[in-house]
């Protein structure tokens, strides 16, 4: 599940691509003046985040099973169906970071710019201030305590890098529950934040 949140990115885009297609050719307005709600455009590509998130943690599930029942030389029940609570913190994680991209896609309007700020944030925004959080003496004492609640970062921190174990290392094996309540706050202020901005924009 690690690994397999490296390549979140991907269906982000196609969430970013649906919605921005949904305003740039304006379906969405076609669909609301046809009757369609606003609140039920945003339960539609909701469940387009949910469709995606579950077909992707079935696909993890899947690949840890064939790859485990090929290769372990053991196979008992409760050591193929222990620590299931990895797929379930990857499923939020994929939801939250999809709910992310619909924000965006839905504030910026444009799929293009939308992906880039998405990608270069990820990958290169946060990461650097965290850093600086983290590693900068003066910044760490005045606020390097808010590093953990960053977007990014508070999902990053649902699953730990597990390779240490591999080299006799201490990791944490468990998915922490104020991770999970921080996580859970953002994706309640995602969804607030898509609400909010179609509820007073005039499509």
């Amino acid at each position: 599940t690690y690994v397999a949140t490296i390549f979140k990115i991907i269906p982000a885009f196609v969430v970013i691509i649906s919605v921005t297609n949904e305003i740039s050719y304006r379906t969405m307005r076609q669909n609301v003046i046809d009757g369609l709600s606003k609140w039920e455009f945003i339960k539609s590509k909701f469940a387009l985040v949910l469709v995606l998130a579950f077909m992707s943690t079935l696909f993890i599930f899947l690949e840890g099973l064939i790859t485990g029942l090929i290769y372990a030389t053991v196979s008992y029940p409760e050591l193929i169906f222990s620590e299931l609570e990895f797929l379930a913190a990857y499923f939020l994680e994929i939801v939250t970071f999809l709910c992310l991209a619909m924000m965006l896609g839905i504030l910026l309007k444009r799929a293009g710019f939308s992906i880039v700020l998405i990608f270069m944030y990820t990958l290169i925004f946060e990461p650097f201030l965290t850093l600086n959080m983290e590693h900068n003496k003066w910044i760490s004492e005045q606020v390097g305590w808010l590093a953990p609640f960053l977007p990014i970062r508070a999902l990053n921190n649902l699953i730990h890098v597990p390779f240490q174990r591999y080299v006799f290392m201490e990791i944490q094996d468990y998915i922490h529950w104020k991770d999970i309540l921080i996580v859970l706050g953002w994706l309640a202020f995602y969804l607030f934040a898509i609400l909010m901005s179609l509820h007073r924009r005039d499509i």
